[in-house]
């Protein structure tokens, strides 16, 4: 259901007929790798493209144009991610 909700508010950004090439989906509460594997191959099937799902903790200290460090998501429900700069 996620996936497909998803893939309408896409539809919904882009032109009209127009395909994105690629995706890449940052998911509230998709804290596992399973969660974000299920929703990536659902969304592949509504796009036919490649596609990527990762916990949106996880978008935290890239979109801070940083290679290591920490993400804190704090609130009702609480996710921390870190990475090293090996991944």
């Amino acid at each position: 259901a996620a996936a497909g909700r998803l893939a309408a508010l896409v539809a919904e950004a882009l032109p009209a007929r127009t395909r994105p090439s690629a995706l890449a989906v940052g998911g509230h509460a998709c804290e596992t790798p399973r969660q974000c594997e299920q929703i990536r191959t659902a969304l592949q099937l509504h796009f036919d493209a490649p596609a990527l799902v990762v916990g949106d903790a996880e978008l935290l200290v890239p979109a801070a144009g940083l290679d290591k460090g920490v993400g804190l998501v704090a609130g009702t429900g609480s996710v921390a991610v870190g990475r090293s700069a090996d991944g």
